[in-house]
């Protein structure tokens, strides 16, 4: 089933990402090698709860969402500190634990918060991520721990 659904994602993402929708040989080969890439995937045995997380479902499309617009935010704040008085940018690396303990969940955690403009997570040691951020206000543990908590809600532990 797992299989099942890495095809037919692969096959949208194609489909979105190509736009050939009428020429029969382009599609042909678009889904033959998504056939080949879930083929390989699992002869190489990593078609698995968290490679292809059905379990999160409907709830990622939600966080998406939500991250998107926490990107959009942040994006902005690196504009106008970049575009104003650059002494705003201050550089700083601090260290946050993380509520969610899973591999799957820091592994979203890691990369939503280096999604984020301004912010980098440059290490993770257990359920502690070293993060790099541009400015103070980037620096903000408050706005990691929301990150942290909608991540947590998604039940990807």
């Amino acid at each position: 089933m797992r299989s099942f659904g890495l095809f037919i994602g692969l096959a949208v993402l194609w489909l979105l990402l190509s736009g050939y929708f009428h020429e029969p040989l382009i599609l042909f080969f678009g889904f033959a090698s998504c056939l080949i890439t879930v083929l390989l995937a699992r002869r190489m045995n990593v078609v698995d709860y968290e490679s292809v997380p059905f379990h999160l479902n409907i709830k990622i499309l939600k966080y998406w969402v939500w991250l998107a617009g926490e990107v959009a935010k942040a994006n902005i704040a690196v504009t106008r500190a970049v575009f104003s008085d650059l002494s705003t940018v201050r550089p700083e690396m601090f260290t946050y634990k993380a509520i969610v303990k899973g591999d799957l969940g820091l592994t979203i955690l890691a990369n939503s918060i280096t999604l984020t403009p301004g912010t980098v997570t440059v290490g993770v040691d257990g359920n502690e991520l070293t993060i790099h951020a541009l400015t103070s206000q980037a620096a903000d543990p408050q706005a990691i721990a929301e990150i942290d908590r909608h991540v947590a809600a998604l039940g990807a532990d």
